[in-house]
């Protein structure tokens, strides 16, 4: 625990500083991205899931056909080898993360339940036991066996501890956690893999909301190559206790900003299809309704639609000559001169999320 014990030392340079300020900026539009995402958070939640896995098996070099890598990801299938097996045991706890993040518990116990989910059924991966030197020793012994399931726990002690004090960025307390991690070597396989996904679970813990609606794993893998640069820098002269993780912080912190700036993207064009959406609702609801109409009639049964929407679907269907105007004012009323047309008019569909079953891109 090297690095959360000299955090005290630690400053953030100009350019990190201001990226954490319009990471934070970010962050405080998170409740806003929730309730604009929310009715089709399951939609949200199988893109996200799918590209997550899509790219975890990759970096894990699985070895899956993409006609069952599809099938895992569609149902709930047995598995018919190790590698199927560890794909089955990530997209469940990949759900369980997404729906249940503020459930994580930041003890020992619980990211050591992790790791077992993780390899359930896969391969055994333990503490390493380790020998070490006894301080005062007895004549005939100077060693002892012990396991790194105590540093283990006494680094998520301190990283809970210095993360319920207060008194560090959340971001730089993360990433130092994640450099001690990997140095001390605690399980017997897949440490850098395990410390990545401790990673992504403390991110939610933590509060922070983009990767509920783009993919952790995907950004990663299309920037894996500079975070090994950052974590390479960030172990030199470790032991020492000169470990400097500047790039690392940054990397972390500007991940976090592209994935904040992807769900932006994404919000806005949510909220033109959304508009879309309301639109055709209106057309919809004008079909059903008597030939000779008012606005009042379709405000009666689009009670929460704007007149500003209904305005536009008017303007649409006068446009194609579907209705006309009678008389101006307060009066006015609509004649329509075309029944409910074969097809279903409400035709446009939100699909910014229906991309979960494509095949990744080359």
């Amino acid at each position: 625990m090297i690095n959360l014990l000299k955090l005290n030392r630690v400053s953030n340079r100009e350019d990190v500083i201001v990226n954490l300020l319009k990471l934070y900026e970010f962050k405080g539009k998170d409740y806003h991205y929730m309730d604009l995402f929310c009715k089709d958070i399951n939609a949200v939640e199988r893109k996200v899931i799918n590209t997550d896995l899509r790219a975890l098996v990759k970096l894990l070099g699985l070895n899956i056909t993409d006609a069952r890598k599809s099938l895992i990801m569609k149902k709930e299938v047995p598995a018919k080898n190790k590698d199927e097996q560890l794909l089955i045991n990530l997209k469940g706890l990949l759900y369980k993360i997404q729906k249940n993040s503020n459930q994580i518990e930041l003890i020992s116990l619980e990211f050591t339940n992790l790791v077992k989910a993780i390899f359930k059924d896969v391969e055994k991966v333990d503490f390493i036991k380790k020998r070490v030197k006894i301080k005062n020793h007895s004549l005939f012994e100077d060693e002892k066996t012990e396991s790194t399931r105590n540093e283990f726990e006494s680094e998520m002690k301190m990283y809970s501890d210095c993360l319920n004090s207060g008194k560090y960025e959340v971001i730089n307390l993360m990433v130092n956690f994640y450099v001690d991690f990997i140095n001390q070597n605690i399980f017997t396989n897949y440490n850098d893999f395990i410390g990545l996904f401790f990673i992504y679970v403390l991110l939610f813990k933590a509060g922070f909301e983009p990767f509920h609606y783009v993919s952790f794993f995907d950004l990663y893998m299309k920037k894996s190559k500079e975070f090994e640069k950052a974590k390479i820098a960030a172990s030199i002269n470790y032991s020492e206790g000169f470990s400097n993780v500047d790039k690392l912080n940054n990397f972390m912190i500007e991940l976090l900003l592209e994935g904040y700036k992807k769900v932006d993207e994404a919000s806005g064009q949510y909220t033109f299809e959304l508009e879309i959406k309301k639109v055709d609702d209106v057309i919809s609801s004008i079909y059903k309704l008597p030939k000779v109409f008012t606005k009042d009639d379709i405000r009666a049964v689009n009670p929460y639609i704007s007149d500003s929407t209904i305005k536009r679907a008017l303007n649409e269907l006068k446009r194609n000559k579907v209705i006309s105007p009678i008389g101006t004012g307060r009066t006015a009323k609509w004649m329509r001169f075309v029944e409910i047309p074969e097809f279903n008019p409400n035709i446009k569909q939100m699909n910014i999320f229906s991309y979960e079953d494509e095949e990744e891109d080359e």
